[in-house]
């Protein structure tokens, strides 16, 4: 009995040292960390041992700015300046860099230059989904100019939610719709899901 005991207090004190939040000790029994935040109060919380809104298992900050949902960034209200901020940064760096040929893009260096490119979150969801909207958006224009080079006709438009998407069901959609000019059934289209809306 008294070795089940010790071996039930030794599972619940396990610590966990996370090299990515700053190195500190993370105490999963407590919920908390066990040193104080490395920038202190200018962290925004008067709680310094604080990280994400103490919910390091849904949460993260690989920069210190601020916390961040990866899974549900479009729905984190909180922080929405700070996401459209970050967004718009994700899409002119994709635009500036010419979608990557270029290893710094223009708006990089204008932040840098400026000394505010700390404000970007590179590693952010917000950033990911502006350069991801920024290489749709150039594959879709791309593309529908070269098709009409070659006889076919497009058309892209914002959907209301009536087309199924597997398990997420209806959702609201951007629209490319494609067909041969003159040749009846060679209609197809495709459909980019858009869950936040």
């Amino acid at each position: 009995m008294v070795k089940l005991m010790r071996l039930v207090l030794l599972v619940t004190a396990i610590l966990i040292f996370n090299s990515a939040v700053w190195a500190r000790i993370y105490d999963p029994g407590n919920g908390r960390f066990l040193q104080e935040d490395p920038i202190g109060f200018e962290g925004g919380d008067v709680n310094l041992f604080a990280y994400t809104e103490n919910n390091p298992v849904n949460y993260t900050d690989p920069w210190g700015l601020y916390s961040e949902n990866p899974f549900a960034f479009f729905y984190d209200l909180d922080n929405f300046a700070i996401g459209t901020s970050n967004f718009s940064a994700g899409y002119g760096d994709a635009l500036t860099s010419l979608f990557g040929f270029f290893d710094t893009s223009l708006t990089e260096q204008t932040r840098e230059e400026l000394g505010i490119n700390w404000n970007a979150d590179e590693c952010g969801g917000f950033f990911r989904a502006g350069r991801i909207g920024a290489y749709s958006w150039a594959a879709i224009t791309s593309g529908a100019v070269g098709a009409r080079l070659v006889g076919w006709q497009t058309r892209v438009g914002l959907h209301g939610p009536h087309h199924q998407f597997g398990r997420f069901g209806r959702l609201s959609h951007l629209q490319l719709n494609y067909w041969k000019n003159g040749i009846s059934k060679s209609g197809r289209a495709i459909r980019f899901p858009l869950p936040w809306r």
